[in-house]
C-alpha cells in the first residue's frame, strides 16, 4: 500500500516563514487578474521536505507496477545526450545557470556496471533520474516530435 503522505512538509511556525522573491509570477485564482512573483504564503516553505526510505521503495515499485500494468518490458530511447542542471543550480531562479552535457549511454552503461559489481554512489542517483527523465519523455512527450 502506497503512503498517502509521500512527501511530509516539515512543521514551521507561520511567524518564522520569509517570503520569498522568485522571478516569475503566480496567478492568484480567487483573483485571475492578479499576479505576484511572492511565494504564496499558504504554500509554507516547501524547500524544507522529508522524504522516507519507505516513499522512495513505493515511488519505484509503482514506476516498475506501472510498466508492467502498461505491457512495457523495455524502452528504446532516442538520442544519447542530454542537458544536465548540476544539484546545486537546479532550484536557482534568480540567475543563469551552467548547464553540462550529459550521455545517457554512458549513464546506463555506469549503472549496469554497477549493478554487476553490486556497487552503487549517490552520483549514480542522478544517472537514474537521467534515465527516468528520458522513460518519461519516450512514454509521454512533452514536445512529441
Amino acid at each position: 500500500m502506497v503512503n498517502r503522505c509521500l512527501l511530509q512538509q516539515q512543521n514551521k511556525s507561520r511567524h518564522h516563514q520569509k517570503r520569498h522573491l522568485f522571478p516569475i509570477s503566480f496567478v492568484s485564482l480567487n483573483n485571475p487578474n492578479s499576479y505576484t512573483s511572492q511565494w504564496p504564503e499558504k504554500w509554507g516553505d516547501l524547500r524544507h521536505m522529508t522524504i522516507s526510505i519507505a516513499d522512495l521503495e513505493n515511488y519505484f515499485n509503482l514506476i516498475i507496477l506501472k510498466l508492467k500494468a502498461s505491457g512495457i518490458n523495455s524502452i528504446e530511447i532516442k538520442g544519447d545526450y542530454y542537458l544536465n542542471i548540476s544539484a546545486e543550480q537546479w532550484d536557482t531562479f534568480d540567475k543563469e545557470v551552467s548547464p553540462s552535457i550529459g550521455s545517457l549511454a554512458d549513464d546506463i552503461n555506469s549503472l549496469n556496471k554497477n549493478v554487476r559489481d553490486e556497487f552503487f554512489t549517490y552520483v549514480d542517483f542522478d544517472r537514474v533520474s537521467s534515465v527516468l527523465k528520458a522513460i518519461s519523455q519516450e512514454l509521454n512527450p512533452v514536445n512529441p516530435t
